[in-house]
């Protein structure tokens, strides 16, 4: 959060809405700011911390698989909606040669877009703890949108020899992938088994 303090004192009954910070400020262009992220009295303590890093779970690619995936439907998209332009181009080219080159065009297109949303596919965005050993997981589907479904630890067996981006297994053989390093997976008794 960025906070613009003026070169003036500000009356008595503005006072309360300051929050005192450590960060030192910083003139730029007749105004002093605070540093971007400057340690402030609203930061979590230590305990806060851990607790929270074991209840809430974020993965650390969560924006670069969704984009990812956005991404290559759209071009997908791109490549389809263009295709028939091929055949509106006066060229010396065959009719049944560019038939084969958009063919081959549109399917590499989406040979793409299938293998990027298969290996994506086990990846968990985000996650929040229901209880002693069990949680709501969100994954993304095809478009990139946000799905949620509930696991439980007991459920779960580590698979690393598997699929790409999938380190778990679910009842029905429905593959996860949660960061193993994170809090979220010590509180589901996964470094247990």
């Amino acid at each position: 959060m960025l906070r613009i303090a003026l070169h003036r004192p500000l009356p008595a009954r503005h006072s309360a809405l300051l929050i005192p910070t450590k960060a030192k400020p910083v003139r730029r262009f007749g105004w002093t700011s605070l540093a971007r992220n400057a340690p402030t009295q609203e930061q979590f303590t230590p305990q806060e911390l851990t607790r929270a890093d074991t209840s809430i779970y974020t993965a650390p690619l969560a924006t670069t698989v969704r984009n990812i995936k956005i991404f290559s439907v759209s071009s997908f998209a791109a490549s389809a909606a263009i295709s028939p332009m091929f055949f509106l181009i006066d060229s010396e080219i065959d009719i049944p040669v560019r038939v084969a080159l958009v063919g081959i065009a549109v399917a590499t297109s989406a040979l793409s877009t299938g293998v990027i949303a298969w290996v994506l596919k086990p990846y968990v965005v985000s996650g929040k703890l229901l209880g002693e050993q069990s949680a709501s997981v969100t994954r993304l589907d095809l478009l990139g949108r946000r799905y949620t479904s509930t696991i439980t630890g007991s459920e779960l067996k580590i698979d690393r020899n598997g699929r790409m981006f999938a380190n778990l297994r679910g009842n029905a053989n429905e593959p996860y992938y949660i960061h193993e390093t994170s809090g979220f997976w010590k509180h589901l008794g996964l470094d247990s088994k």
